[in-house]
Formats: structure tokens, C-alpha cells, sequence
């Protein structure tokens, strides 16, 4: 599936020529296939969707074959609600009128009303400011908007579908996004798999990567077999990003095992780098016990996000709650205690 190139700058908005083909999705492994026959029974409804996946994954691809099957000819807008300044967002979803805020130079329509009959891709809305939610739980019950700074109540007649790699339940037991937001996103629930379960995907999608490259590549068997071994914890995105770097920079487009290995190796270097950097800064800590000091900083940080829920903060950290509670209790005591 189509991915983002890892690095590359995340554009918060996105639109789709409404002519645009049926986004390919590839692959025949049972669990996609069952991805997509769900999809295309939900997409001539006018429900809400929430896809659920890894990042890298292919969610977007998801979200434009459901819209595709159900709104074609229509705008797909797509929007990364975790790109775009929190200040900004009422204003990009809802609009504004003239003199709404200081800046406010004109009227301003937002994606609700830009996308008329279309389909709005709230990508990321695990990112969703919470301040924000309700606004966005009453589109999707009443069907209707204000935009800011006005009395009145425009018709939102387009369809929403939310994807993010987040698991929303869990941010939903921890206070960080609203139960009954969820379940009004969560009408139709897809949950698309990883490359990890679907490896025998990995040729037809390897396959379809290396077609779009300017110079063409073919990989031999060994290397097919090689790069159906690998572990992808960037999944689909991480694949194209591999072949894109071996159409440029392989000496040869035949791409064979001895080829292919040191771009293996790069990747591989590159996932444990970020591990191997965190384990450095915590070993650096003061104190003799650094395990301890790491726990503490966990345990710290979870609770400052659950706003000092213990059994939230205990949910997050996939400990007991009285783990947490036993190194709070040693965090507020004298270091000597420790």
C-alpha cells in the first residue's frame, strides 16, 4: 500500500481530484482480503469509520478505497489533525467568519463545508485536542456546524472516517479521549493488519513499489526471500522507502541477495539506533541505582499524562496499579530512602 516517505514533511491537509482512480491496494493475503470486503459493504453507507492500524500500515489507502466505492466523483479531503497547531484546528475543521479573531480578515470555510457530499479523512485523531472532541461528537449526532465566531448552523452533508495508530481505548480509559466520541467514530471499526501478518504480501507489494521507480527493478528469488524474512516495524512505508533507495543508489536494477543485504543492514541499523540512544541518556542519570531512576522517570512521566490517575497511569505502563503506587511513594520520599 501507498505510505508516506519516512522524514518527509506530513502535510496537514491533503485533497483528491475527484476524477482520481481506485487506490490500488495490493496484496492477496487472507486478512487483507477480509479488510476489504468489509470495506466495500460499508462504503455506500453514509456511517462513520474508524480504521485502526500501524503506522506505515496503509489507513489512508483504506479511507480512499471506501471512499472511492461509496463517494466517487466527490472531494476526498484528508486531514492530519496531529500536524496542525492546536489553535488552528477549530478554524481548519469549522471555518470562521470575518472578525472572529483578531486575524480574522475574512470569511473562512472549513473542511466540514469544503468537502460538501465528499469524504473528510480525519487522519490521526488520536491527536484530537480534548477541548476539541465535543465540537466534533456534535457533527457527527446532529449532522450540523458553527463555524467560529457564528450564530449560525450550517448542514454537514459528507461522510467522516478516522484512522489513527493509536489504541483508543486505552486513551479512552486513561481521560485522553472521550467515550462517547469513540463509539460515534467506531459505528464501522476496521482494523487493517501490519505487514508482519500478511508477509506473503510482501513480493506483490515489493513488486508494485519497484514499477513506480524510474528505473525499473526486479529482485531476484534469494532477495525476494530475503526481504519476506525481514522484520518491517515501519510496514508497507517502510518497504517503499527501501525500494526508492535501491533505485537510486543500487549499481544494478537486477536486485540480488548480496544487493540487497547492505540496504537491509542500514534499516536495521537505523531501528536500533533511537533504542540504543535512550538506554545511553539512561545510564547517564545520576545515582547509583540507574534502573531505578528509570522506573521513576516512567512512572513520573505517566502520571503527569494521566493528571494523576494512579490506575490510569497504571494502564498506560501495563504494570498494577500498586506498582505505581509503590514508586510514587518512593519518589516523594528523601533520596536516602531509595
Amino acid at each position: 500500500m501507498r505510505g508516506r516517505a519516512r522524514g518527509a514533511k506530513v502535510p496537514a491537509v491533503k485533497l483528491a481530484h475527484p476524477a482520481a482512480a481506485l487506490p490500488c491496494a495490493i496484496g492477496r493475503s487472507p486478512l487483507l482480503l477480509r479488510v476489504l470486503r468489509q470495506v466495500d459493504q460499508i462504503a455506500p453507507t453514509d456511517r462513520a469509520m474508524l480504521i485502526l492500524g500501524p503506522s506505515g500500515s496503509g489507513k489512508e489507502v483504506i479511507a480512499q478505497r471506501a471512499h472511492f466505492r461509496g463517494r466517487a466523483g466527490r472531494p476526498f479531503v484528508d486531514v492530519n489533525c496531529g500536524a496542525i497547531p492546536e489553535h488552528l484546528i477549530e478554524t481548519e475543521l469549522f471555518g470562521c467568519v470575518r472578525g472572529a479573531f483578531t486575524g480574522a480578515v475574512a470569511a473562512r470555510p472549513g473542511h466540514f463545508e469544503t468537502v460538501g457530499r465528499g469524504t473528510l479523512l480525519l487522519d490521526e485523531i488520536g491527536e484530537l485536542p480534548l477541548s476539541l472532541q465535543p465540537a466534533l461528537l456534535r457533527v457527527l449526532e446532529t449532522r450540523t456546524f458553527r463555524p467560529v465566531g457564528s450564530n449560525e448552523v450550517r448542514r454537514f452533508e459528507g461522510r467522516v472516517i478516522a484512522a489513527t495508530h493509536q489504541p483508543l481505548k486505552a486513551l479512552v480509559a486513561q481521560g485522553r479521549f472521550r467515550a462517547d466520541l469513540y463509539y460515534r467514530l467506531a459505528v464501522f471499526e476496521i482494523a487493517l493488519p501490519g505487514l508482519d501478518q500478511r508477509r506473503e504480501d510482501i513480493p506483490a507489494l515489493a513488486d508494485y513499489f519497484a514499477s513506480l521507480q524510474p528505473r525499473r527493478l526486479t529482485f531476484a528469488p534469494e532477495a525476494m526471500a530475503l526481504l519476506s524474512r525481514h522484520a518491517w516495524p515501519g510496514h508497507a512505508r517502510q518497504l517503499r522507502n527501501l525500494v526508492d533507495r535501491l533505485a537510486v543508489l543500487a549499481d544494478t536494477s537486477h536486485i540480488t541477495a548480496p544487493v540487497l543485504l547492505p540496504f537491509l543492514m542500514q534499516d536495521e541499523t537505523a531501528a536500533a539506533a533511537a533504542p540504543l540512544d535512550i538506554a545511553d541518556a539512561l545510564l547517564r542519570l545520576e545515582g547509583k541505582n540507574k534502573l531505578a531512576a528509570a522506573q521513576q522517570i516512567l512512572v513520573d512521566h505517566a502520571m503527569r499524562l494521566c493528571g494523576g490517575n494512579k490506575s490510569a497511569a497504571a494502564a498506560l505502563l501495563g504494570v498494577g496499579r500498586k506498582s505505581v503506587e509503590r514508586r510514587v511513594k518512593l519518589g516523594a520520599a528523601p533520596p536516602a530512602a531509595q
